[in-house]
């Protein structure tokens, strides 16, 4: 009897715990986030990889290039849950044109992936679960999130235009302009 009670206590407390998680998704470290039909907190995922939905984005050519000619194209398409803040072709477009043009030079291709990584978190985060605060990038430094009283989240400055577009491997959120490391800010 006082098994069956523990039971149903454990099973009330598992219930509860699943409804007001924040929205948060982890996948355990042995998992294949392709091959788990996830839907928790109102974050999908689909078939198709970041990369993949990147490359279907109508905006994000840019960011896609640099992915490739960072060499990142293999782990944005692995099995590891991301959260990718996309900048938009125009936000590639506003950078200095020596600059853009300096990050794709081959020399510079460690200069590119640190760039790149910048925009990438470990986990998949929906846009209602950002808080005020900072999240740290696959570059290893912290990008700064701030969410208005409406509910508008940006990166350090620059705006989440386009956000939740899910992937088999995380969340894609399209932001209007580049963020970079050494300043903490965008441009």
């Amino acid at each position: 009897m006082k098994l069956q009670k523990y039971q149903h206590i454990l099973a009330q407390t598992l219930v509860f715990a699943l409804i007001n998680t924040d929205l948060l998704i982890n996948f355990p470290n042995n998992a294949k986030a392709g091959s788990i039909a996830q839907e928790a907190n109102n974050v999908t995922f689909q078939a198709d990889t970041i990369v993949q939905v990147i490359a279907n984005q109508p905006n994000t050519k840019t960011f896609r290039k640099a992915v490739e000619a960072a060499g990142l194209t293999e782990v944005l398409s692995s099995d590891k849950v991301f959260t990718v803040f996309v900048p938009t072709d125009e936000a590639f477009a506003a950078l200095p044109k020596s600059t853009l043009e300096s990050l794709f030079k081959p020399e510079n291709k460690e200069l590119l992936r640190k760039a790149i990584n910048y925009h990438i978190v470990a986990n998949a985060y929906n846009s209602r679960s950002f808080r005020i605060g900072q999240l740290k990038s696959f570059e290893g430094s912290s990008l700064d999130i701030g969410v208005s009283i409406t509910g508008r989240v940006r990166v350090n400055n620059a705006r989440v235009t386009q956000a939740d577009i899910k992937a088999a491997n995380g969340v894609i959120h399209v932001i209007d302009k580049v963020v970079f490391p050494e300043s903490n800010k965008s441009r």
